[in-house]
């Protein structure tokens, strides 16, 4: 249905939405592929952010379920497309990951992660919820 150039926006909604399927389906590879295809096809600059950032959470996702292996391919992929991006702030929250996930066995790093999946407004918000539940 799109071809390559033909409608970018298209192609990326797209492959982002097989993404989702396929993440749905429990094929967390087969998502990531697609976010990166999905960031590959994008238009605008906010669409790639988009992906890595879909792909990131993945990463954080998969470290919270103690699935390390799956959280460290998931990292890197979204390393490569923050670093695409030149995004420091991704970048940077990327290697904050891969120095935590060795420790997803550990105590309890999830406020760790939290902190790292969720932007300051959400994570306090959500924060706030936890506490007064």
């Amino acid at each position: 249905i799109y071809e390559a150039g033909a409608n970018w926006r298209g192609l990326a909604d797209a492959r982002h939405n097989r993404g989702v399927a396929a993440l749905c389906q429990g094929d967390s590879q087969g998502a990531i592929r697609e976010f990166n295809h999905s960031s590959e096809a994008a238009a605008s600059a906010e669409e790639r952010d988009l992906a890595a950032q879909t792909i990131f959470n993945m990463a954080v996702a998969h470290a919270q379920a103690g699935s390390a292996d799956l959280a460290r391919r998931a990292c890197q992929a979204a390393r490569a497309e923050f670093a695409h991006l030149a995004d420091t702030d991704g970048t940077r929250r990327t290697q904050e990951l891969l120095e935590l996930i060795p420790l997803v066995n550990e105590a309890d790093p999830g406020e760790k992660l939290l902190a790292l999946a969720y932007p300051m407004r959400t994570r306090l918000t959500y924060q706030a919820a936890r506490m007064s539940a």
